[in-house]
C-alpha cells in the first residue's frame, strides 16, 4: 500500500473547517482574556509603587541625612567582646572579625506639628529622617478606656486554657501558654450630629476618629 494511499485510510477525527473554527475561538479567547487583565496588572504595578515610595499622597516628608562622625560609638568588637566577658563562661570565646553591626539607630522626636523619625548608620554612613503630621486631637471621652478591659480575669483564665487544651491534643509537650493580645473591635457611634469610628483594643484603650474625613488616596490605592 502507497502512503498516499494509507494517509487516505486515516482519517482526522476533526475536519478542517472545525479545525479553523476551534483556532478562531481560541485566538479570540486570548485577546480578549489578555485585554480584560491589563487593568489589574497596571494596578498592581502602580499600588506596588507605593510601598517604595512612602511619601506618595501623603503629608509625609523624606530627606537624607548627610554623612556623620559617629566615632563615639563602641566598635562592634568592643561590645562583643564586653558582651561575652559578661556571659562568664571559659568555654565561650569570640570568633575574630564576627562583630558587625546590623540596622541603624534609631531617634524619634517632635515639632510642634510634626513628628520626626530618624535611622542613622552606626558607620556615620548618614541615615534618613521622616515627618509625620500629628494626628488630630480625639474628643474628650476618647480617653475614658485607656485601663479598661471588658474581659475579667477568670475570662481570660477560661480562654487560655481552651486554647491550651487545643494545643496539647497536637503538641502534648506544651505546658503552658501566656496570653499577649486580643483582636480589636471596630464600631461607630454619632455624638449629637458628629459620627465617629472606633477602635477599641481589648485591655488597651481605643482610638478615635471622625466617620467624616475621608479615607486618603493612598490608603485607598494600599488596600487595593
Amino acid at each position: 500500500m502507497t502512503d498516499e494511499a494509507a494517509r487516505d485510510r486515516v482519517k482526522p477525527w476533526m475536519s478542517k473547517r472545525a479545525r479553523r473554527k476551534v483556532h478562531t475561538v481560541l485566538r479570540r479567547v486570548h485577546l480578549y482574556l489578555g485585554l480584560s487583565l491589563v487593568p489589574w496588572v497596571l494596578l498592581y504595578g502602580v499600588t506596588a509603587i507605593l510601598f517604595n515610595h512612602g511619601d506618595w499622597f501623603t503629608d509625609r516628608t523624606y530627606s537624607t541625612l548627610e554623612p556623620m562622625d559617629m566615632s563615639m560609638l563602641p566598635s562592634p568588637a568592643d561590645i562583643a567582646t564586653q558582651a561575652v566577658a559578661e556571659i562568664g563562661e571559659d568555654q565561650i570565646e569570640l570568633v575574630d572579625g564576627s562583630a558587625q553591626w546590623v540596622g541603624t539607630i534609631s531617634f524619634r522626636g517632635s515639632e510642634p506639628d510634626q513628628r520626626i523619625s530618624a535611622r542613622v548608620h552606626p558607620m556615620g554612613h548618614g541615615g534618613t529622617l521622616r515627618a509625620f503630621p500629628n494626628d488630630a486631637p480625639g474628643p474628650a471621652w476618647s480617653d475614658a478606656l485607656d485601663d479598661w478591659s471588658p474581659l475579667s480575669t477568670p475570662d481570660e483564665e477560661a480562654v487560655t486554657a481552651r486554647v491550651l487544651a487545643g494545643v496539647q491534643a497536637l503538641r502534648p509537650s506544651v505546658s503552658e501558654l501566656n496570653l499577649r493580645s486580643y483582636p480589636s473591635v471596630q464600631f461607630q457611634v454619632r455624638e449629637q450630629q458628629e459620627l465617629y469610628n472606633v477602635e477599641l483594643r481589648l485591655g488597651d484603650g481605643i482610638e478615635v476618629e471622625s466617620a467624616e474625613v475621608g479615607t486618603p488616596m493612598r490608603s485607598k490605592l494600599l488596600r487595593l
